[in-house]
């Protein structure tokens, strides 16, 4: 039952049974020894993230408070505390709280808890655009919130979701059951766990952003190996030299091209070609438009286009955006954000490869990379017959030796 209204019976009776437990636990009768209360059956108060039972409290058998920056009712009481660094999980358009049932998301809408997080363009909430989401204590449960103001006060929110500290379930994903409001489905995860179970490892922050063009900004928690989810996403920078526009995009991501050099102390270096922007190891992932699998060092995934954006968004082995390798080629406005003053930002230093040449008058960049490729292959054959020619009189002189 998702007792989100509270207007049945049924949901009046679950709505106030926490404070129920509550004033349970404060009125039972103690039976003192000696003047200390019983704790000698009190629950695992480490297991539910309490102060352990205090013999000279109020409550027999009862926990203490919430640990320091855990989540829940005041001690004394027998109900667990939310984690540090929980978080609520919306999955836009999906009838169940996982990635698999929804393949055209990557990543959920994630709400650390106590934030204000906003989809201002409906990327990352598709089903809720411009709305903003929290999660708060109140009134002995955990609930969820839509919210129409940007600081989620609380005029401007409709309750979504809600959870009893009682309702914890250690073989749920996440740990509390999985609730529907509209198309979508809402999950609370006790310490935010249940994105790493589902990703494979806590997400990049710029996984969060929604749009494949724009790269984490400011990010919230991130400390101590807790997630990092961005406040806010901007552009990516433009992309360096050596990923061209004007061919492939998808090959010059993972490649490179041979006509850009590398960077070093002492500038460009004419015999090394400049490291393809994008290139991973290991099995290529499953991927789906706009991606390839092509590198000179092995595996190599991107995506190069979404809404109003072409360019490089490298992916790591599970699909997901890897930090600092998403770059931009083409941003056009409005499905493209574009910054203030409609210039895309420019190269890091770290990033920047020699310039590429322009094409002579007549040939497309294809016959540049193609007279590029003939001229390398030429130049190795050179080599190897010229090296062929020095073992030869090397041999010959080695023989004259040997007969003289």
């Amino acid at each position: 039952m998702n007792c989100t209204s509270g207007r049945s019976a049924a949901c009046a009776r679950t709505k106030y049974s926490g404070s129920i437990l509550r004033l349970a636990t404060l009125l039972a009768v103690p039976r003192r020894v000696n003047g200390f209360v019983d704790c000698s059956q009190s629950p695992d108060c480490t297991s539910l993230r309490r102060q352990v039972c205090n013999p000279e409290g109020v409550a027999p058998n009862a926990c203490g408070d919430c640990w320091p920056g855990a989540y829940g009712f005041h001690g004394p009481s027998i109900a667990p505390c939310l984690a540090e660094g929980s978080c609520g999980m919306i999955f836009p358009d999906s009838p169940e709280c996982n990635l698999v049932a929804n393949v055209g998301i990557r990543v959920p809408f994630v709400i650390p808890y106590d934030k204000c997080v906003c989809d201002q363009d409906g990327s990352k909430w598709p089903t809720a655009n411009g709305w903003c989401a929290t999660i708060r204590f109140a009134q002995s449960y955990y609930r969820m919130f839509q919210c129409k103001s940007s600081t989620c006060g609380m005029s401007s929110c409709t309750e979504i979701a809600s959870w009893s500290p009682m309702s914890r379930n250690l073989s749920l994903a996440g740990g509390y059951p999985c609730r529907i409001y509209g198309f979508d489905a809402l999950m609370l995860s006790d310490g935010c766990a249940a994105l790493s179970d589902m990703t494979g490892g806590n997400p990049s922050p710029s996984s969060f952003c929604g749009h494949a063009g724009t790269i984490a900004k400011v990010s919230s928690l991130g400390q101590d190996g807790q997630l990092a989810v961005p406040e806010k996403c901007q552009l990516a920078p433009q992309c360096p030299s050596n990923v061209l526009s004007t061919v492939r995009l998808e090959q010059t991501c993972c490649s490179g091209t041979a006509f850009s050099n590398a960077l070093s102390a002492e500038g460009f270096d004419t015999k090394e070609q400049a490291p393809a922007f994008c290139d991973l190891g290991g099995p290529p992932p499953l991927l789906g438009r706009g991606t390839t699998t092509a590198g000179p060092t092995g595996a190599c995934a991107v995506r190069t286009s979404a809404p109003g954006w072409r360019g490089c968004a490298c992916m790591d082995s599970r699909g997901l955006p890897m930090e600092d390798k998403v770059c931009t080629v083409e941003c056009v406005p409005p499905d493209c954000p574009l910054p203030d003053g409609g210039n895309i930002p420019t190269t890091p230093e770290n990033w920047i490869t020699a310039p590429v040449p322009r094409q002579p008058p007549g040939q497309t960049a294809g016959d540049v990379i193609r007279a590029a490729k003939a001229a390398r292959a030429a130049n190795d054959s050179s080599r190897t017959r010229s090296s062929f020619l020095v073992v030869t009189i090397q041999f010959a002189c080695v023989v004259g030796l040997l007969v003289a």
